[in-house]
């Protein structure tokens, strides 16, 4: 065990968090997350190493968003329309320069690179037509796959990939009354001229209300798609596909479109903007919410789970009190401990790498920052002793 989950267990022993105890009704029970503020001996004992070497070069300087994400050992991060390659993490070479800036960078399970290029910031106001663009070469070569509408972008939660081909990408970006926001499908690995539209936002909302695609999720045991959207009133939603995106049921969730969510063979977590943790069951189609996290707490924008089953969820913190950027939970989401606190950063984290390294590192994007952090995956044991 590391000094640093050593340290981090002997601070949590000294100032314990309160134990979650359950509400009145059953298997459904309401959890909440007692309000707890981190002593300052606590702050910084979990690692948050800077893994990118922000010599030489900006790796914010594309909008709002900073994004690296891992592939085969390699690490690719953004400056601008750059995108950069590395295969140690601290030296950095550009390997492709795009016409408009890069928004994000994903991988597919074939290790495909999907990348997603709008004007610059704000591309609210922009009339040009996001880009994706797929490398099958590990950046060596690009090709342009998908065009899409004027002042739409793909972002961090827009992209979804199944082990068969499919690629799903949902429309974030302008909000305009009127407006439909998509979701694309290819079941080709989004090769060019294969994709159609599979979700229209303005089939389930009240068009005069403004919209956009919030996550696109896919469930790796059924290859069931989830689809959330939002902001506005009239326009708030969550829907499951069983047809690989050709029919959508009811709305299940109507106060929010997800942002972040875990699979498991019978049920789903959800992390909501602004409502906290849910649990979805397929078969009933059931969904509560199991942890609510305060109303002055940040918002939560993503999650993802390590190799030993903990649960990660990032939040975007820049005007809550509660400085806490990431919590992790051992028991699939109904008990939830801070490990990193916000507190060095201008407004939180915003989202994960997909994936952890081999040398057991996850990878979380602060928003407003110049640097990216990590930390190492806690095994259960290691989690249940710092609650």
């Amino acid at each position: 065990m590391s000094i640093n989950i050593i340290m981090l267990a002997i601070a949590c022993l000294l100032f314990p968090m309160p134990m979650l105890m359950p509400a009145a009704g059953g298997a459904f029970a309401t959890y909440q997350v007692l309000e707890r503020v981190i002593p300052e001996n606590e702050k910084g004992v979990i690692n948050t190493e800077r893994r990118v070497n922000t010599n030489g070069f900006d790796v914010t300087e594309v909008a709002k968003f900073p994004y690296v994400i891992d592939c085969q050992n390699n690490f690719y991060a953004v400056r601008g329309k750059e995108l950069l390659k590395s295969i140690d993490g601290e030296t950095y070479g550009v390997i492709h320069e795009f016409n408009n800036s890069i928004y994000t960078v994903r991988i597919s399970p074939d290790n495909c690179l999907f990348v997603s290029t709008q004007h610059s910031f704000p591309y609210q106001k922009s009339n040009v037509r996001g880009q994706i663009h797929r490398s099958k070469d590990f950046g060596k070569s690009f090709e342009k796959v998908l065009s899409l509408q004027p002042g739409k972008v793909a972002v961090a939660w827009s992209f979804a990939f199944s082990q068969d081909g499919y690629v799903y990408v949902g429309e974030y970006g302008e909000k305009t009354k009127l407006n439909s926001s998509y979701v694309y499908r290819s079941s080709q690995n989004g090769d060019h001229g294969t994709w159609e539209i599979c979700f229209d936002s303005a089939q389930y909302t009240d068009i005069s209300a403004p919209n956009h695609i919030h996550g696109v999720f896919l469930d790796p045991f059924t290859n069931d798609v989830y689809v959330g959207y939002g902001d506005e009133i009239g326009c708030r939603g969550n829907r499951r596909s069983t047809d690989r995106g050709n029919t959508w049921g009811e709305n299940f969730e109507p106060t929010e479109g997800y942002l972040g969510a875990v699979f498991f063979q019978d049920y789903v977590i959800f992390l909501h903007e602004w409502r906290g943790v849910h649990q979805y069951w397929k078969i009933s189609k059931e969904c509560h919410q199991i942890v609510y996290f305060g109303e002055n707490h940040a918002d939560g924008y993503d999650l993802i789970q390590g190799r030993d089953g903990v649960i990660y969820a990032c939040f975007f913190v820049n005007w809550a009190p509660n400085d806490v950027g990431v919590y992790a939970s051992g028991d699939n989401g109904f008990t939830w401990v801070p490990i990193i606190s916000a507190k060095d950063q201008v407004c939180g984290y915003y989202f994960f790498s997909r994936g952890v390294d081999e040398d057991g590192y996850i990878y979380v994007h602060p928003q407003g920052d110049n640097k990216i952090y990590r930390f190492r995956d806690l095994t259960i044991e290691q989690w249940n002793a710092l609650k």
